[in-house]
């Protein structure tokens, strides 16, 4: 018998799939606490949030470990849009002990409900925090989504993104990001420049190459920062793997 064969229905049993969460959520915030942290526009991003009822915070699927710690969520909910698999339950869970809620839904699956339950919860006064590469890539690659909503709702787009110096890079699709405990780490907020609801297509199209644009400049000055080689993007054409089962 596969070890799997037990240990899955534990994991992903009500209770199990809380405790693991909990672990996370425990985890993060000891990394958090335990790193002295360089905040770079946390002033403006809280004006930012004060000014507007509603925005687009994005950042890398990469460097979601510490987003909860990016916004400041009890003051000014956010809820962040994750895929509906397991893994991404996992990860709406554990956010939401640091205060997030979740918009569960992707490009690959239920993509277009997903879309428009962001743009309802966007106009109910919520920010929206989304990781356009997600959930399985082109690693660090725009999807269309965050420009749709944005179009839809007039909402600002923000961007956040952080670097530590002791880390692991997982060998996952996006390279996942695992932070230390005890580190020196740097977390930006950054506002963008938003669209016109009436952007013709060229426009779009732009728009959309400057939100990835941007992103990955900030992603990578930080990286540099905490004396690492940015991490690349993936071929725009790669096609995302899907994931085996398993039993």
């Amino acid at each position: 018998m596969r070890l799997s064969t037990i240990t899955k229905p534990i994991i992903y049993s009500k209770a199990g799939h809380a405790f693991i969460a909990w672990l996370i959520s425990l985890y993060i915030r000891f990394v958090y606490l335990t790193t002295k942290w360089t905040f770079i526009g946390f002033e403006e991003r809280d004006e930012f949030a004060k000014r507007n009822d509603t925005g687009i915070v994005m950042q890398w699927h990469n460097r979601i470990g510490l987003v909860g710690f990016g916004w400041n969520a009890r003051k000014h909910p956010i809820s962040l849009l994750v895929s509906g698999h397991p893994d991404g339950r996992f990860v709406s869970s554990a956010l939401g002990y640091l205060g997030m809620g979740a918009i569960f839904g992707s490009s690959s699956k239920g993509g277009a409900a997903a879309l428009l339950q962001c743009i309802k919860t966007a106009k109910k006064g919520i920010f929206i925090g989304l990781t356009p590469d997600g959930p399985r890539g082109p690693r660090m690659r725009m999807k269309d989504g965050p420009v749709v909503i944005a179009k839809k709702t007039g909402a600002p787009m923000s961007l956040l993104a952080y670097s530590v110096r002791k880390r692991k890079v997982l060998k996952t699709w996006d390279r996942f990001i695992l932070p230390k405990p005890f580190n020196e780490g740097v977390l930006m907020w950054r506002e963008l420049d938003g669209i016109s609801k009436d952007a013709t297509d060229e426009e779009t199209i732009a728009y959309k190459q400057y939100l990835e644009d941007e992103l990955t400049k900030a992603t990578n000055e930080l990286d540099v920062m905490m004396g690492h080689a940015p991490i690349e993007a993936a071929d725009p054409n790669e096609i995302p793997k899907k994931k085996k089962r398993t039993s």
